[in-house]
């Protein structure tokens, strides 16, 4: 049996009210639609979090989080307010989510209805459980794995950001230099590419035919995670190549989706961003090409918070080697196999341009809470272009040690 930490019968009604409050596992406004008479309580106070406290937790259930009818059954307990009770031993709330809550949510997320604080964090909880290998993480407590921090943040304030066209725009309102810039020529949504043949896109179904297409030309996905395709010469290439990485890009953002569901930055409507022959990445492949050499394109993530940068994270397939805010390498490096990432030796132990990436990535970041600022880089002829943002780094996937995720919480200080 779990001993109380906090004796209840000490505190009057407001400070009940406050322990309330200040509970992830209390939700305001789904307390408010579900319950809209507190409005009209006879002791004349309306706060919902008072009303729980003191009355409402008879017959009413604080969110979509904790089942208190069940709590108070399963412990045995009565007259008691199953919330309170609960905090004050410091039991784990996981065992007592509400049934069948998860479904609604999805269901409401799958129609494009608003979440509630509360409902946002059990499809957090959902979302996160088949990626940890701890099976009773519980997001409703504070969280001391950076990690969590993050994806709870992302869950319970998502931040639309531009992709894609938008992007464009977005940096240059943000005074980034132009340098670090790239603008598509054309944007093509994906839904209107179809395979007719040989001959390649139908231009009757189509935003632009695949004889319109620069002859050179480099395809980015507006996804979360910008995925490119490189085609130096159009004239020896079918359409079926575009085609095949449009399909593995669906693929990829279907997964996705599935395993971050609260996340918005999946949009339902994607697109494919046409560079030409003047872009900076474009125009290094044709001469890698000329002088027969080999192009190396990496990916290089700026991960800021509230005006600093916490660390950088450099991309060499199948490797990823971690700077700190200074560009000092750090003794934690990771790479990313098939079905398993495991820690290795760091690759390289400077990043060019350090200090002028890390200005035009704060300038990008504008100050948010937490935000990713991911380049394309090709070292060998110093490019450096902003291809997205993103707040959630990895998609939500972290492999990182105890050490570095602790490293970066005390720079974030980034608190539930």
């Amino acid at each position: 049996m779990y001993q109380p930490i906090l004796n209840l019968a000490a505190l009057d009604a407001n400070q009940r009210a406050e322990l309330v409050r200040q509970s992830a596992l209390f939700d305001e406004a789904w307390y408010r639609a579900q319950y809209p008479e507190i409005a009209y309580h006879s002791d004349g106070n309306p706060d919902p979090a008072y009303h729980y406290a003191n009355y409402g937790f008879k017959e009413c259930q604080p969110s979509v989080l904790f089942d208190g009818k069940r709590y108070l059954k399963e412990q045995s307990l009565s007259e008691v307010n199953p919330l309170l009770h609960c905090l004050s031993t410091g039991m784990s709330s996981r065992p007592y989510r509400v049934r069948g809550a998860i479904e609604q949510v999805l269901a409401q997320h799958a129609l494009g209805l608003p979440l509630t604080r509360s409902e946002r964090l059990l499809l957090a909880e959902h979302s996160y459980g088949p990626m940890s290998s701890d099976s009773m993480v519980d997001l409703c407590v504070p969280q001391q794995s950076l990690a969590l921090q993050l994806y709870v943040k992302a869950a319970l304030n998502p931040t639309p950001l531009p992709q894609g066209s938008a992007l464009v725009a977005y940096l240059r309102e943000h005074g980034v230099s132009p340098e670090f810039i790239a603008e598509p020529l054309k944007t093509i949504p994906t839904a209107q590419l179809q395979v007719v043949g040989e001959e390649g896109l139908n231009p009757a179904t189509a935003a632009l035919g695949w004889k319109l297409l620069p002859q050179s030309l480099r395809v980015s996905d507006s996804c979360l995670h910008q995925h490119q395709l490189l085609i130096p010469n159009r004239a020896k290439h079918q359409s079926s190549e575009i085609l095949n990485f449009v399909a593995d890009l669906e693929r990829l953002a279907r997964n996705a989706q599935a395993e971050q569901p609260f996340n918005s930055d999946y949009p339902d409507e994607r697109e494919l961003l046409i560079y030409g022959p003047n872009d900076p990445l474009v125009a290094a492949t044709l001469e890698a090409i000329k002088n027969q050499s080999t192009l190396t394109l990496n990916q290089l993530d700026f991960w800021c918070a509230r005006g600093q940068v916490l660390c950088a994270l450099s991309h060499q397939s199948p490797a990823i080697t971690i700077f700190d805010s200074q560009g000092k390498m750090l003794p934690y490096a990771i790479s990313i196999e098939p079905g398993r990432m495991r820690a290795i030796n760091a690759q390289h132990p400077t990043i060019a341009r350090f200090d002028e990436l890390a200005v035009a990535a704060l300038q990008a970041a504008d100050g948010s809470e937490f935000m990713a600022v991911s380049f394309a880089v090709v070292p060998q002829v110093d490019i450096h272009l902003i291809t997205h943002l993103s707040a959630l780094p990895f998609g939500g996937h972290f492999a990182f040690t105890q050490g570095f995720e602790v490293h970066l919480a005390q720079r974030a200080q980034l608190t539930l």
